[in-house]
């Protein structure tokens, strides 16, 4: 068992102007080195524990402690070193109107790298050769793919303890999601990071999960481990 990174317990939120519960009473550990897996149909409260984690939503109730500190008293600053979000609406996490090289200098705070060009070529040539002739390509003018693999880049400049993956490949063609997701791993593997991935693809919850929670209506519904042994169908039968 693995030291404990993120602990939720008792979580509930009640969306604004209403009674209804998009997370009702969730509870569940992330341990270092986990790959959990969340799935559910629309609506089910994935989305909304991914922005509870990264704070962009406050919790009626329950608490999420990170490294054995409630998430509230962290600044963004010091929490936003340690946990990384991408999502599928990329706008959150790339500026469409700089260059590939623009965006990549926009994510260091105060000083570069001595050869922030070697860097940047270090980087890319690891992950995606390819990006590095990118270098003054708008970002608007990259397809989804090549979008999500700047994102991904951009996020382990400094990698964090725990990644956060929203539906990252659900726009992408099948060739692109595959090289993509298998690009995804691969740097979780490299950097020993944690990772709670949305996913509405039962292959890749199986192929990828250590562990596995299903929503439905913003409970909690099913859980499985590896140990336990994890099939598609079994996700079927109870997730949807």
């Amino acid at each position: 068992m693995g030291k404990k990174l993120l602990r939720i317990k008792n979580l509930e939120y009640t969306l604004p102007h209403s009674n209804q519960k998009a997370l009702d009473n969730i509870s569940l550990d992330v341990e270092d080195g986990d790959f959990i897996v969340i799935i559910g149909h629309n609506g089910s409260g994935k989305s909304s524990l991914i922005n509870a984690i990264n704070k962009n939503i406050t919790s009626s109730k329950g608490e999420i402690i990170f490294n054995s500190k409630r998430i509230e008293s962290f600044s963004n600053k010091e929490y936003f070193r340690s946990i990384a979000t991408i999502t599928q609406n990329l706008k959150e996490c790339l500026f469409e109107r700089l260059s590939v090289y623009e965006n990549f200098l926009m994510r260091f705070e105060k000083s570069y790298p001595k050869n922030n060009e070697g860097f940047f070529y270090d980087m890319t040539t690891h992950y995606y050769e390819k990006m590095m002739y990118m270098r003054h390509v708008m970002v608007s003018r990259l397809s989804g793919g090549e979008k999500q693999i700047l994102a991904l880049i951009l996020a382990l400049i400094n990698p964090p303890k725990l990644l956060l993956l929203d539906e990252h490949t659900s726009a992408l063609d099948p060739k692109m999601a595959d090289y993509v997701m298998d690009m995804t791993v691969s740097a979780i593997k490299e950097h020993k990071m944690a990772c709670i991935m949305v996913t509405h693809d039962l292959n890749n919850a199986v192929k990828y999960g250590n562990k596995i929670y299903a929503l439905k209506d913003g409970k909690i519904c099913y859980y499985s481990d590896k140990s336990d042994g994890i099939s598609k169908d079994e996700l079927l039968k109870h997730c949807f």
